[in-house]
């Protein structure tokens, strides 16, 4: 039971940051296409402020909303490894219980820096 929390959480972690980094994605990639025609369009200060604000607390959410789930990921992981290590299922190694440095938290940070730095560009 407690193996399927843990799958769950990771599972929605996942889905958390696809969801997000396609929004960033695509909001930088609409900004630069809308940037790239030479229409009479052009984006407005008062409506880059907000775009830009839009990003950052959809992105902070995600950040917070990933971070929570991997939290309780952990816990569930570290209540189970014992069972696992008696049962021979897993190794008493700490080293791979890490997570990687450039996680999905850091990633999101850097998709926000770039959808904030395109809408600044068009401005």
């Amino acid at each position: 039971m407690l193996r399927k929390e843990i799958e769950y959480r990771r599972d929605k972690a996942w889905k958390i940051f696809s969801w997000v980094s396609t929004i960033l994605v695509g909001i930088v990639g609409g900004v630069v296409v809308i940037a790239s025609k030479k229409s009479e369009w052009k984006l407005e200060w008062f409506h880059a402020l907000v775009l830009m604000l839009s990003i950052i607390v959809l992105s902070i959410y995600s950040c917070l909303w990933i971070q929570q789930n991997l939290d309780i990921q952990d816990a569930g992981l570290k209540k189970v490894k014992p069972y696992e290590v008696a049962l021979g299922i897993r190794e008493e190694v700490e080293a791979c219980q890490k997570r990687p440095v450039w996680g999905y938290i850091i990633t999101v940070v850097l998709l926000t820096i770039a959808a904030v730095l395109a809408v600044c560009i068009v401005l």
